[in-house]
């Protein structure tokens, strides 16, 4: 009731309310209802218009801070990504300093096998020949057997010539059977060595597969920089559209400031036009008793005249009845006069 201008609002005004309070204290809440009923509009759209603001700058303030922890997720990946890609070409640049040896050994590894191979043959060729010496060899002793004759000299130097072309033969065959062992030996070192390659194979294409795991990760590192970037460019975004905002706020809250000042001016200039209307209110209320006292009395003054005038009313009725009854009784002897008069004027 203070808002409305009315300070000395109690509770005997509800409990035992005196019509003259009464009356300025409803006076007062409808003047102060119809002054915010046409001062509301002045500052409601203010009011949205900040509410509209506030909600919306809590939104983006809720942005900015779901993006900021996204581009900390994302500088957190990118630097595990990093480290993984320099451990990758760490381990790459390992991989191929031990690939590019292996190439060199499978070089030397390539010659050897073809030097052997080469031995190999020519050792075969050898014991090919050889055998075919031996056969020669035989044929010839079975075809010089006839001619064998039976001195001791020529058969001890047959003897010697033979004795000398076998240990020959055989100093070539233990040659041939050492360089055929050697040949297995060099055969099996060449497998072993097929399945280093196969390793080194192996290593090569895991390390294949590594580049191109590390590839995607370059690929992934691209476009989580790229992520990064965009994130980076809808923050700055972001803190202009705050910043809008915030301007917008502020000049909202000038504007509602200035209207609010403007509404604290309309009231007191209406305060100082319901003290007026208060006080017109008051002589207008005495005045208003005064008439009703004036009222009263013509009032009462109507009413005895009223009644006067009934009684009046009733006793020029009374009047009249009695009149109209002389009245018929003096036109029945009229009527009985002339009736009579005829009679006699017809006897006559």
């Amino acid at each position: 009731m203070k808002d409305c201008g009315v300070d000395d609002f109690n509770i005997v005004d509800i409990v035992k309310p005196e019509p003259g309070r009464l009356r300025r204290n409803l006076s007062a809440v409808i003047a102060f209802a119809q002054f915010r009923e046409d001062r509301m509009h002045d500052y409601a759209d203010l009011v949205n218009q900040c509410k509209q603001a506030t909600s919306q700058f809590r939104l983006l303030e809720d942005e900015h801070e779901e993006l900021i922890t996204q581009i900390a997720e994302l500088e957190e990946a990118l630097k595990d990504s990093s480290e993984q890609a320099k451990q990758t070409q760490e381990h790459n640049a390992e991989v191929e300093s031990e690939l590019r040896k292996l190439k060199k050994v499978q070089e030397q590894l390539t010659t050897e096998h073809s030097n052997y191979k080469q031995e190999k043959q020519r050792l075969i060729t050898n014991l090919e020949n050889q055998s075919l010496l031996v056969v020669e060899a035989r044929k010839e002793n079975d075809r010089m057997k006839p001619y064998i004759v039976d001195s001791p000299e020529i058969l001890q130097k047959l003897n010697s010539d033979l004795a000398s072309s076998l240990q020959l033969t055989k100093n070539n065959v233990e040659n041939m059977d050492r360089r055929f062992r050697a040949l297995q030996i060099s055969a099996e070192t060449f497998k072993q060595i097929h399945q280093d390659l196969q390793a080194c194979i192996k290593v090569i294409e895991e390390c294949g597969v590594e580049l191109q795991r590390e590839q995607e990760a370059s690929h992934k590192l691209g476009r989580f920089q790229e992520i990064y970037d965009q994130l980076r460019q809808d923050d700055k975004d972001l803190d202009i559209r705050i910043s809008q905002l915030q301007r917008q706020i502020a000049n909202s809250q000038d504007r509602i400031e200035r209207a609010r000042k403007q509404a604290e001016i309309k009231r007191a200039s209406a305060e100082k036009k319901m003290s007026e209307l208060r006080e017109m209110h008051g002589t207008l209320a005495a005045e208003r008793s005064l008439q009703m006292k004036e009222m009263d009395e013509k009032r009462d003054y109507i009413k005895s005249t009223e009644l006067q005038i009934s009684t009046m009313k009733e006793h020029i009725e009374s009047e009249m009845r009695a009149i109209a009854a002389e009245s018929e009784k003096l036109r029945d002897h009229l009527h009985l006069y002339l009736n009579s008069m005829e009679q006699r004027m017809m006897v006559r």
